[in-house]
């Protein structure tokens, strides 16, 4: 928990990257107590971490935001097969559009961002082809960048315009650190 808080306190762009530096700091911790507990990490059991599990949740629940999950949704690196792939400790990564709690945030962001029915509609059916991988964003160097370039290069690069969620802000999400000032006229409740 101390190396994710050390890694966020930086004037540099990190609200796109907390999501996953949460999912990160359980997995090592899981890893933790299943190594002392001579456990298997895939197949084993503990009641400790159970109970470490439920205290961390429990946290995270009151700090995560649907902006939180909107600027992890829109790292193209997410969707990327070396990433999803590249799980700690054989434990395999779910593509933002895949995880629950993810999709349900985003799509608060959206309907916050995007009040006009038909605006959202559009901005629904562009970000399912920018997750699924699909159209444009389905050619061997579009795939190739997402896992090499830095998100707001990407984007600049293959969804200028190709994406109305850039048109409107979204993008510009991801570049903003944690203590920046804009962050709280971003804020969806």
């Amino acid at each position: 928990m101390v190396d994710m808080l050390r890694k966020a306190d930086t004037d540099t762009p990190v609200l796109h990257l907390i999501y996953d530096m949460w999912d990160t700091m359980i997995e090592n911790v899981k890893k933790l107590v299943f190594e002392h507990e001579q456990k298997d990490i895939i197949f084993g059991s503990s009641e400790f971490f159970d109970a470490i599990h439920q205290v961390l949740e429990s946290r995270w629940n009151k700090s995560n935001t649907p902006l939180h999950c909107m600027a992890h949704s829109l790292v193209p690196k997410y969707y990327h097969e070396v990433w999803l792939q590249k799980g700690n400790y054989g434990i395999l990564r779910i593509a933002p559009q895949e995880d629950n709690e993810a999709s349900l945030n985003r799509s608060k962001c959206f309907k916050k961002l995007f009040q006009n029915p038909r605006d959202l509609r559009k901005v629904y059916a562009e970000f399912g082809s920018f997750s699924m991988g699909s159209d444009y964003f389905n050619q061997p160097h579009v795939i190739d960048a997402r896992f090499h370039e830095e998100p707001i290069s990407w984007w600049a690069n293959h969804g200028a315009d190709r994406v109305n969620l850039e048109e409107n802000v979204v993008v510009e999400l991801e570049e903003l650190s944690l203590d920046d000032p804009k962050l709280e006229s971003y804020f969806v409740a």
